[in-house]
């Protein structure tokens, strides 16, 4: 083998520290470039005593903690201005620039959600209607927040899952996750979430909710008639209409229960008339 003499690390901020020293040992290497974000997802470890004991840190981490030189990509080519100013605010002290974003044919979504039994049960939902391979127009990717780090969709939904009145939303809370999460939309952004659980958290994600209401971009289904038509629509698609008579369902209150009647009434006629159709000779069936 022709000895080396740079080695390139990439993603570093997510590599542990005892890992990295691994290319570092071949013989004969001179430089070293590692490539990383120290802001965003950060290397895991699986137990308690070694996280405090800082053996989940990345030799990138250090590097910036003890002042390291380093350059800053300051350039970013992934996302919509609109979707870009709350993170480069927040995380980046305004020192990233927007370049325009390449535009494509073809449209991909991506789902992400904190927690893998949440991202189980949006698979299980969609099943593979919206698959690359049955759907020629645009895909869908669900995955986890640890997993999305190294993924962009056009659209991208996040799934926030909690839902309390004390505001605990667990490492939902993680500066790091939520930066990741919150960069990966090229042209359109959307968070589900619950907004008075978010806000009591005193999390990141109560500023999200407070930067969305700020600029115009936050939408309550309680009072969006539009918006609740369209989850009734979505809802009744994928057969699961029941979930919003549930008891414990955050849309008992809202507006979608006219909506629903309307469906339900025009599903009903539908299916009577369908019957009608295959009787001889015709009943006279009304709109109920």
């Amino acid at each position: 083998m022709t000895p080396l003499e740079m080695v390139v690390i990439d993603e570093a901020a997510q590599l542990k520290e005892c890992k990295s020293t691994i290319p570092l040992q071949l013989p004969g290497l001179r430089h070293a470039i590692v490539i990383g974000d120290e802001k965003q997802l950060s290397a895991m470890v699986q137990s308690k005593i070694s996280e405090k004991a800082g053996l989940g840190r990345s030799l990138f981490e250090r590097l910036v903690n003890i002042g390291h030189k380093k350059h800053l990509l300051n350039v970013q080519y992934r996302m919509h201005p609109a979707i870009s100013l709350f993170p480069n605010r927040e995380f980046y002290e305004k020192k990233i620039m927007d370049e325009s974003v390449t535009s494509r044919k073809k449209v991909s979504v991506g789902c992400i959600s904190p927690y893998k039994a949440q991202v189980f049960a949006i698979k299980q939902k969609l099943g593979q209607k919206y698959s690359t391979v049955f759907n020629s127009h645009f895909s869908v990717n669900v995955r986890s927040f640890d997993c999305s780090q190294a993924g962009e969709e056009d659209v991208v939904i996040i799934s926030t899952v909690r839902c309390n009145g004390n505001g605990s939303v667990g490492f939902l809370s993680n500066r790091q996750r939520a930066n990741a999460a919150l960069t990966q939309a090229r042209y359109c952004l959307w968070v589900l979430g619950n907004a008075t659980t978010l806000v009591r958290s005193g999390s990141i994600w109560k500023q999200v909710v407070i930067d969305s209401k700020a600029r115009g971009c936050f939408f309550d289904v309680n009072e969006d008639n539009s918006l609740s038509q369209v989850i009734v629509s979505a809802t009744v698609e994928v057969g699961q209409i029941e979930t919003l008579l549930s008891t414990d369902s955050p849309l008992r209150t809202a507006k979608w229960k006219n909506v629903l009647t309307s469906i339900r009434r025009q599903a009903s006629v539908k299916s009577l008339n369908g019957i009608k159709s295959n009787i001889s000779p015709p009943i006279d069936i009304r709109e109920l």
